[in-house]
């Protein structure tokens, strides 16, 4: 049996890349990833980020900072009231992880609150809203996000909970 050797070519062409231009609607600030983010989305507040997974913690930190926010970061509960007790500023927004090692984020929030009345607070968790009902807190009463969620998945919570 014989074999003879064929070779097929294809060519592929794409459109060059065109670096969008902004909406006419005002200015937009760019990410460092390029994307852009609405004014209305962009804030200059304070988030304290209580969560135990350090990736999770490092991407959503990434996230509000591109948004404008000042964050400060705590791995458990017990760090983020040790925050909350020591910075001397206002910290707007809490966004914590519901279930983690040494203190809960519903135990948490509780605990903050008689430290910082004011503070609003929003959490995040891989698990169903059930982890929260069975903590005794009704979904449809607390801010809650679950994971995993997009960079405009967060940015669009946080807004929407510190303009309220």
């Amino acid at each position: 049996m014989e074999l003879s050797a064929r070779a097929t070519a294809f060519r592929i062409y794409l459109p060059r890349y065109r670096k969008p231009e902004a909406p006419s609607g005002g200015p937009t600030t760019q990410s460092e990833d390029g994307r852009t983010l609405p004014p209305e989305l962009r804030g200059t507040e304070t988030v304290l980020l209580v969560e135990d997974e350090e990736m999770v913690r490092n991407l959503a930190r990434d996230i509000l900072r591109q948004a404008g926010h000042t964050v400060l970061e705590a791995r458990h509960g017990t760090e983020a009231i040790r925050i909350c007790e020591q910075y001397g500023a206002p910290i707007h927004l809490i966004v914590t992880d519901v279930i983690m090692p040494e203190m809960g984020g519903i135990e948490l929030i509780r605990r903050i609150r008689t430290l910082r009345p004011q503070v609003k607070f929003l959490y995040i968790s891989g698990y169903t809203d059930d982890a929260l009902i069975r903590q005794g807190v009704r979904t449809e009463e607390v801010s809650y996000l679950p994971k995993p969620f997009t960079r405009n998945d967060l940015i669009i919570k946080v807004r929407e909970i510190l303009d309220r």
